[in-house]
This record gives structure tokens, sequence and C-alpha cells, in this order.
């Protein structure tokens, strides 16, 4: 499951298990099948814990759909903007996975802003749009 998720799935980056290389070495013939990152592979995978997005099904003809209505009902739930308080709190796995959602925080939220809805969206947005600090908190992980 590490060669699919880590090495194919996440355009072949190390786990965000510390200690980890990358999955597949520059003459392993499984390179080949290394697809792009796609962040929304993010809120679609399942690990078994409580906080992990829920598992569903995926079809060939709209899986771009599904990844996207995906990433957009986990976030509807790990993602809230306090817009007071200039803070902003997140899904852990974008902190456990920094390196496929931006270098800092504002690109973080910026790589996310697509699926926030409504009025995460908005405040997100008027957030983003001012050159206000921004404090990104991260939820608690859930077994």
């Amino acid at each position: 499951l590490n060669d699919i998720e880590n090495g194919v799935l996440r355009g072949n980056k190390k786990s965000a298990v510390p200690g980890t290389k990358i999955t597949f070495r520059k003459k392993d013939p499984k390179a080949a099948f290394v697809v792009p990152l796609d962040r929304r592979i993010h809120f679609a995978l399942n690990c078994g814990a409580l906080s992990c997005p829920p598992v569903r099904t995926y079809t060939a003809a709209y899986v771009d759909d599904e990844l996207t209505q995906s990433s957009k009902d986990y976030l509807a739930k790990y993602l809230r903007v306090l817009p007071e308080q200039k803070k902003v709190k997140l899904t852990r796995l974008a902190l456990w996975f920094a390196t496929d959602f931006g270098a800092g925080d504002r690109d973080i939220l910026n790589n996310v802003k697509p699926f926030a809805q409504d009025e995460a969206l908005q405040a997100l947005e008027g957030l983003l749009s001012s050159e206000d600090r921004l404090a990104v908190e991260h939820f608690p992980y859930s077994m």
C-alpha cells in the first residue's frame, strides 16, 4: 500500500512517517506508474482512523468529480475559518503532508481553498486577501 500511496499517487514522495525514503528508485520498473500529485487524494484515502476520510468507491468515468466532492465533504468537517481571530483550523493531513500542500501557511490555504464552501470559502478568501499574519492550527488526530 505504501508503494501505491506514496510512490504512485503522491508522485513518488516520502511517506509522512519520519525516517522514510522515496518509494521508487530511478531504475525501479514501478516508477513508470507514478502520476503527478493530486492533493485531493489526501481527502479520499482512508487509514482507518476516525479523522480519516470516509471509505468511498470511485469510478473511472467520474473520478475527477468524485475526488473533488470527497475533498469538499472532508473539508466541510475539517476546515474552520475564524476571521475575527485571523485563524484557520485545518485537518492535520495538511501538516503531515505539508510538502504536498505548499511551502507555508498561505500556500497551504490557497491549495485547500478550491474545496472550501459557502461561509468558509468567503471567510478564507477574506483572510487570504489581507496582508495580516494568519495563524493555522490543526485539528487533533483521532484514532
